[in-house]
Order: C-alpha cells, then structure tokens, then sequence
C-alpha cells in the first residue's frame, strides 16, 4: 500500500490514531470492503489516503494565503518530507486539520 509522508513517517499522536481508526473500520464497513482482498483494500485504501493527504495540504495551504502557498510548493519541488515537516511544525493545528479532512471524507462516501 502507498502510504504517504504525514501519515507514515511522522508521529502525529492522536490525529494518526484517529485516522487509521476512521478507515481501518469506517471506510471498510462504510464501502463492504471486508469481502475485498487485501490488494484491492490496499489499493482502495491508498486512493483514500491520497484524496485525504490532498485535501489536508489544500485546506492548509488556503490558510497559509499566497505567500504560504509559494513557499510550500517551493518546499514541495525540493522534498515532499521537509514540505510536511514545514507544514506540521508551522501550523498549529495540523493534527485537527488532518482527522477534520478524514472525517468530512467519510462523511462525503456515506
């Protein structure tokens, strides 16, 4: 499975619990995925995660205004690592962000 840079490599604490217990159960029942083998779970799960990690930066970026934004994908071009370090460290309240942007996901699917 493609897991991306925040949510694989940075410890995020609670946002990450709440994360994976969104999908890990959420998304499966939500989706009757537990029929599904483990690659097309995976699989599935990686698309979620990438809808999820795209909506993050865009909610962030639109907080961060112009500047932020030019300076982010700047960061981005360089290393997607220093990019979400960046971001965890400048915004404050990146783990709300990151479980608000799960969550708005699940409700969108059901």
């Amino acid at each position: 499975m493609k897991i991306f840079y925040w949510s694989k490599k940075i410890k995020m604490g609670n946002a990450i619990t709440k994360i994976n217990e969104i999908i890990n159960s959420s998304f499966l029942d939500l989706l009757d995925m537990h029929d599904w083998s483990q690659e097309e779970k995976e699989e599935y799960i990686g698309k979620i995660l990438a809808t999820i990690e795209t909506r993050i930066l865009s909610h962030i970026l639109e907080e961060l205004g112009e500047d932020g934004r030019k300076e982010i994908e700047s960061l981005m071009d360089k290393s997607k690592e220093e990019a979400w370090t960046y971001l965890m460290n400048k915004v404050p309240n990146f783990e709300e962000i990151a479980v608000y942007e799960t969550a708005k996901l699940k409700m969108e699917l059901s």
